[in-house]
Parts: structure tokens; sequence; C-alpha cells
């Protein structure tokens, strides 16, 4: 991904599975920033808003992951996801 990146900064789907491998790594701060990059350039690109949710909810920021998680629920309130965050969420620590 970081090749595809260098050739063309602004691709969302590699920001995005750049994002999925620095959270696999244990760097969610990293993978923030990608998967907001993301979601910047493509503004329906669900599954970056995704990761923020789960990027946020591994730092302890779930009210932030909650609020993103609204937000994506008003935009794509049938989405198949959605159920699996909002357990993710629930789920006490």
């Amino acid at each position: 991904y970081a090749e595809a990146l260098r050739i063309l900064p602004d691709y969302p789907e590699a920001l995005h599975n750049l994002g999925n491998l620095l959270r696999r790594r244990g760097e969610p701060a990293r993978a923030l920033e990608l998967y907001r990059r993301a979601l910047e350039l493509q503004p329906e690109f669900l599954p970056a808003a995704f990761g923020i949710v789960g990027g946020l909810h591994e730092l302890h920021r779930d009210d932030e992951a909650r609020a993103m998680l609204a937000q994506i629920a008003q935009r794509a309130p049938n989405h198949p996801w959605l159920a699996a965050h909002e357990a993710l969420l629930a789920k006490p620590r």
C-alpha cells in the first residue's frame, strides 16, 4: 500500500487498507490519520468511517466512536456493519 500511495497519494482504498494493517500492528493512532484522509477524499467510503470507529475504540475514545457510528447510521441506516460495531461499543471493557 505504501508503494500505491507513493504513486497515487490520494487513493482512498490504499489509505484505508494501510490503516487496517497499522491497526493490526497495534498502531491505531496512525491508522486513524489514514482513515480520516480516505474519508476526506471520498466521503461516501464507509469502510474508512468504520475504521475510524474501530480505531477510536482501540484508543478508548468510545464517545467519539459512538458519535462517528451515529453519523454512519444517519447516512446508511441499513448498513450490515452497524450492528457489529454497535455491539463492539456496547461490550464492557
